[in-house]
């Protein structure tokens, strides 16, 4: 049994459009106040590694905060409740994207056609304490990619943020959470840690490299969100890591 655990919570965009990546801002500021009220401690993506890799357990009630791809609405509505909730969290940008928006191939039509952040909203939030991850340069299937493409994508994206904010990003994201060994081995080469889309908490038999998270999706529900760490929430996620797991497989 784990001594410890840690939900890493997985957001995409904070906006009014109903999608399976969107909460509106008023259900994501109700959801900061309560981790406020309930004494969880928001720790950095980094910090929970360190606790990972050095098995140093996290302060009690830990909780991370991530969002992937890098839409707008994380400027407009999320930094500014970050910062006054004094909350860090790790963005992962899909690099060739920022600027423009999330029209990637293969983008699921049940996802709405969004904006992404630009460089110059990166890099101020960058300085006011954001961190920002690699999430690929056009958020491709990994797996379904020649290996020289697979390195394009992973070492392209690194490559093309750091240049961009000027100093190294050493975190990433599997978009889809698609990966395998040879995948695995080139984010191994180039950075610290990477987040999965596997449901489930962080704890100290985690890999580093594909740390489970809790995609907001499934807690939308305040009711569920409140049951996040309980019993009750620990039961839900083992119930639905399966169904996500055969809709995976059905949808490569």
């Amino acid at each position: 049994m784990s001594r410890w655990r840690v939900p890493v919570l997985m957001y995409h965009a904070v906006c009014p459009e109903r999608s399976p990546i969107t909460i509106s801002a008023g259900e994501f500021a109700w959801q900061m106040r309560w981790l406020t009220d309930e004494g969880y401690q928001v720790i950095a993506l980094q910090t929970l590694l360190r606790s990972i890799l050095g098995g140093t357990p996290p302060p009690e009630r830990s909780l991370v905060i991530t969002f992937d791809d890098g839409l707008e609405s994380l400027y407009t509505d999320v930094l500014p409740l970050l910062e006054g909730f004094g909350f860090p969290a790790t963005v992962f940008l899909v690099s060739g994207h920022c600027g423009g928006c999330n029209d990637w191939e293969r983008q699921p039509g049940s996802i709405p056609l969004m904006p992404m952040l630009s460089w110059e909203q990166i890099r101020e939030m960058d300085v006011k304490g954001v961190d920002f991850g690699a999430h690929t340069i056009n958020h491709q299937r990994l797996i379904q990619q020649s290996d020289q493409e697979v390195e394009r994508q992973i070492l392209g994206s690194k490559e093309m943020i750091e240049r961009k904010l000027g100093h190294e990003v050493d975190l990433f994201a599997y978009p889809y959470g698609q990966l395998d060994d040879r995948v695995k081995g080139i984010v191994r080469k180039a950075f610290i840690g990477a987040c999965g889309t596997k449901l489930g908490f962080a704890d100290e038999n985690s890999d580093p490299f594909e740390i489970k998270r809790v995609d907001i999706h499934y807690f939308k529900h305040r009711y569920l969100f409140r049951e996040l760490s309980n019993p009750v929430g620990l039961l839900y996620l083992s119930l639905r890591r399966p169904l996500r797991a055969i809709r995976t497989a059905l949808h490569p």
